[in-house]
């Protein structure tokens, strides 16, 4: 479509030194499409919160785009000290997704490899989903299986699903 996106994780960014994390930013306002992706994992930081909020206001600046924020919760809750930068997240349009419940991640990882190409058997999807705790490492782990297995040319088996659980996670006895 000839747009131009920029897409933050917070919680990866906020690791990053100041003079990184400052050139990451500079001239992240004239994309299209800007999500800021664990906003609520910079809340208490002061010099994250005063780059957020001069982005969000370099980006009110620009003629047109979208500048969407993501957390756990509400970002106006979610600790900000900054109380401009809350009066900013609340001057938007809020809105709350309800996360996949753990019951139907074995589901969800099936329709995914499909829609890939790809077959994960359901004794196996489940199997990695007694290991992992949510989704995003579920499908790290699925993607992980994927790579080993298309490497080592053979199918997705009990054994193969483990040793890479192992890898990924640790030993760990299944729930």
């Amino acid at each position: 479509m000839g747009m131009h996106a920029t897409v933050l994780d917070m919680a990866i960014v906020s690791e990053f030194d100041w003079d990184s994390m400052y050139t990451m930013m500079a001239g992240v306002e004239s994309n299209d499409v800007i999500l800021l992706d664990n906003i609520d994992a910079i809340a208490g930081n002061s010099d994250l919160e005063a780059e957020i909020f001069s982005l969000y206001n370099r980006w009110l600046g620009e003629p047109s785009g979208f500048l969407a924020v993501a957390s756990h919760g509400s970002p106006t809750k979610s600790g900000f000290a900054k109380r401009d930068l809350i009066s900013r997240f609340s001057s938007g349009v809020t809105l709350s997704v309800d996360c996949i419940p753990p019951e139907m991640y074995p589901e969800m990882l099936m329709r995914r490899e499909k829609a890939k190409g790809g077959i994960l058997p359901e004794s196996r999807a489940e199997q990695i989903c007694r290991r992992v705790n949510n989704i995003r490492d579920a499908v790290r782990a699925v993607d992980l299986i994927d790579e080993t297995s298309i490497a080592a040319k053979k199918g997705v088996t009990k054994n193969l699903v483990n040793l890479v659980l192992d890898r990924l996670f640790g030993r760990n006895s299944e729930k």
